[in-house]
């Protein structure tokens, strides 16, 4: 049975197996590996590391406002370099691929006066910023020191806290002196001198750049935070404020500002530029109060001046005035 196949598949003295279904594993021979490439790609990546430290970054080439012109350039510029020196890690900073620019837009958003902002990647270290600003439409005081430029929103576009100090009242005394005759004062030492009287005034560095918007007085107390981007009035507010002033030029009974009380803030006291006061439900229908009153004036004052201290709408066809 030498010749047999089991024979053939087990082997000799020596024990071989040379069964062809299950060979037997080869010992595997172990390669060296050279340790030149590792130190190439260290020094590579130091030499990266350095570029990048050196490498001066991506820089702002170009801003474009839209909307009222009343921001600088160099704001912009100046809020996104605010931002970019804020990162702290080795590379943010040195490409604009890497540059969040949602959190650029959060940023300047919550610093300058602006509605929206679109920034476009130019290349690895160009970036392009495009915002638009709030508009004015009406100046706001709280007495006796807030000021601000509002927009459509009642969010602030423009805000400062006056200064209050006190004028001396100059007191013009008038003498008349002949040539031969000379007026002499006795003081004793425990006279003390009058002191003239004084004013309180209230500066607004601002105001006079924007006369032109009509104001809005508001009794109630001002906002926490007084600055660029605050809520103040509620937007329906300004909204009918706007709405009123536009009608009231129809009615040629242009409007000389808007008074807005804390006691009844859906009511806004209206004083035309002919002096009298017109007062107006804001939380009812507009339309119709306003055209009562226009047919008020054309049946009682249809010609100006109008001999006529208030006339009040807010209760339907029922009218007030004297």
């Amino acid at each position: 049975m030498r010749n047999s196949t089991a024979s053939r598949y087990r082997g000799g003295k020596r024990g071989g197996y040379n069964n062809p279904f299950f060979p037997k594993k080869q010992p595997t021979r172990k390669v060296k590996k050279s340790p030149t490439k590792y130190v190439v790609f260290f020094f590579m990546c130091i030499g990266l590391l350095v570029a990048a430290s050196e490498y001066t970054g991506f820089h702002i080439t170009q801003v474009n406002i839209t909307g009222a012109q009343l921001i600088d350039e160099n704001q912009v510029g100046d809020a996104a370099q605010n931002y970019l020196n804020g990162r702290r890690f080795l590379l943010q900073n040195k490409s604009s691929i890497l540059l969040s620019k949602k959190k650029l837009k959060q940023a300047l958003q919550k610093e300058l006066p602006i509605t929206d902002v679109e920034i476009n990647r130019e290349g690895f270290k160009t970036i392009t910023i495009t915002i638009g600003e709030r508009l004015p439409v009406f100046r706001l005081n709280y007495p006796p020191d807030h000021f601000s430029i509002i927009d459509e929103d009642g969010v602030i576009v423009f805000a400062e806290i006056g200064k209050t100090f006190e004028v001396a009242v100059e007191v013009e005394e008038t003498t008349t002196e002949s040539e031969d005759e000379k007026i002499s004062e006795v003081v004793s030492d425990d006279a003390t001198p009058e002191e003239p009287p004084t004013t309180s005034v209230v500066e607004c560095i601002f105001c006079d750049t924007f006369s032109n918007y009509t104001l809005i007085t508001a009794s109630s107390t001002p906002p926490t935070f007084w600055k660029s981007g605050t809520s103040t009035l509620p937007k329906s507010t300004v909204s009918s404020l706007l709405t009123i002033k536009d009608r009231f030029e129809s009615l040629t009974i242009p409007v000389d500002n808007f008074t807005i009380t804390q006691e009844s803030p859906e009511t806004a006291e209206i004083r035309v530029q002919e002096g009298f006061l017109v007062y107006i439900d804001l939380s009812k229908d507009l339309n119709a109060q306003i055209e009562n009153l226009g047919a008020l004036l054309d049946r009682e004052y249809p010609t100006a001046p109008r001999n006529v201290r208030y006339i009040d709408v807010r209760y339907g066809n029922r009218l007030y005035y004297q």
